[in-house]
């Protein structure tokens, strides 16, 4: 497996650090490891890998795992919805630079002498700009991209079609189980009932950002009836990082189970 450089100027070294969102249950942690360890099979060589899911399934999460264990640079960016008119934005905000903003295939090969042999990570791409949408299949030609897509999401026309046809995978954050998300309530909120536990997983959705705010709040002498704002509050997108020493783009320990 071809080895990440670390010639990057001002690369510093990741910093393990609990992930904002990560619903941990005992010895297992949400997203499921498959699912990350899919992600992480896919991105071995160049190519696009697109997270797709509910809000607060963690599709966030997904992007900040591959980051932390990702042994190269990383530039992580993403779309913002009241800026979703501004072109190149989600990738400018992940390489630190103004790019050009009228034509793909000049964005595509600015990017691409930019993140090289790194990982590129752009969070919620269902606020991007069609600009970066069509310079994605370009750019994932020569470089590792994971991005993450809301669903359902309002991309205009056949972007969604581009975003497949370019996929390396295509991989959907499943629904939290209700066995999964029960033990996570009683962990959260151990004083609760049977009934109230049921409740709140049911309340929840498999949704897992739900289920720790339903049951903190719970927790903290709420009543199960009442709504929290929390709980439909979006996890944030990831911080950018950069590099360790060189290494295979990923350990093997990488693909098994745990935070």
């Amino acid at each position: 497996m071809p080895e990440a450089p670390t010639d990057e100027p001002g690369a510093a070294t990741v910093a393990a650090a609990g992930t904002v969102g990560r619903a941990t249950v005992g010895a297992t942690a949400w997203p499921p490891a498959d699912l990350v360890a899919a992600a992480v099979d896919a991105l071995r060589n160049p190519g696009l890998v697109v997270i797709a899911g509910a809000p607060g399934t963690g599709r966030s999460t997904v992007l900040k795992r591959l980051g932390e264990t990702f042994r190269g640079t990383v530039f992580a960016g993403g779309a913002l919805a009241m800026l979703r008119g501004v072109p190149a934005l989600p990738l400018s905000r992940a390489v630190r630079v103004r790019l050009p903003s009228h034509e793909a295939p000049l964005l595509a090969e600015a990017v691409r002498s930019r993140v090289r042999h790194g990982l590129l990570l752009l969070d919620d791409l269902q606020w991007a700009d069609p600009l970066t949408i069509a310079a994605l299949p370009a750019i994932a030609e020569h470089c590792r991209i994971a991005v993450t897509l809301r669903t359902p999401h309002r991309l205009p026309g056949d972007a969604e079609q581009v975003l497949r046809a370019a996929a390396t995978a295509w991989l959907n954050v499943p629904a939290m189980p209700a066995d999964a998300a029960a033990a996570l309530v009683r962990q959260i909120a151990p004083g609760a009932s049977t009934t109230v536990v049921t409740d709140l997983v049911r309340r929840a959705g498999g949704v897992p950002l739900a289920v720790t705010a339903l049951a903190k709040h719970v927790a903290q002498g709420g009543t199960p009836s009442t709504p929290t704002r929390a709980s439909r509050t979006p996890s944030p997108g990831p911080s950018p990082t950069s590099t360790g020493p060189p290494a295979p783009p990923w350990p093997p320990s990488a693909c098994s189970a745990g935070p």
